[in-house]
């Protein structure tokens, strides 16, 4: 019911009064009031004339000749602003490209991120897995050194057997001149022994 509300208001226009009707408001029906009081001493210039018809065609033209260029900077505008708005599409288009962009950029960031986390757990279970074949090889260097002392000693004792073992059987495998020995005692008549004491024995009575 408000929209529906005339304003009535009394405005004075080159000397005259005039009582105005209209939707618009008490100060939008004052202020164009005054604009048209403004065009008529402009165009009168403060001198007192009836005002005709063909003054208030003047003053209608010039206003429309304002009107004109209102629209005309209007118009303008809107260019303007469309000629921006085309550009701030185009930066909206290269933000959002850029922003895939970035999106794309952060996925690789993340999958490097989760390769490199692996390589360093790979990398850790190489260098647990070096410490304990570091560990297992100070083990066989020491078995090493261990079986190095024991063939040594075993070469000593080789040599110490080798002193001991007849001219003949100097040339032959000493496995094969153990069995030999064996051989040749176990072939010994019996009592051999015990006769060559009893020899000594006479000899010695003898002297």
């Amino acid at each position: 019911m408000g929209s529906d509300k005339k304003n009535s208001v009394k405005v004075n226009v080159y000397g005259k009064q005039f009582n105005i009707t209209g939707d618009a408001s008490r100060g939008d029906i004052i202020r164009c009031a005054r604009y048209v009081d403004e065009k008529l001493e402009m165009l009168l210039g403060g001198r007192e004339y009836p005002v005709t018809t063909d003054i208030l065609t003047l003053t209608a033209m010039n206003i429309a000749e304002d009107l004109y260029k209102i629209k005309a900077d209007r118009d303008e505008a809107l260019a303007v602003i469309k000629e921006k708005d085309k550009e701030i599409n185009g930066y909206n288009k290269l933000w959002n490209e850029a922003k895939d962009g970035f999106r794309n950029a952060r996925q690789e960031y993340e999958g490097a991120r989760e390769e490199i986390l692996s390589i360093e757990e790979d990398y850790e279970s190489v260098k647990q897995n070096a410490a304990e074949l570091d560990a297992e090889n100070r083990l066989l260097r020491e078995r090493v050194k261990e079986l190095e002392e024991e063939i040594e000693t075993l070469k000593d004792t080789n040599l110490q057997m080798q002193l001991f073992i007849p001219p003949e059987f100097e040339n032959i495998d000493p496995e094969k001149a153990l069995e030999i020995e064996k051989v040749r005692k176990s072939s010994r008549p019996a009592g051999y022994n015990r006769k060559k004491k009893k020899n000594r024995h006479k000899r010695k009575n003898r002297g």
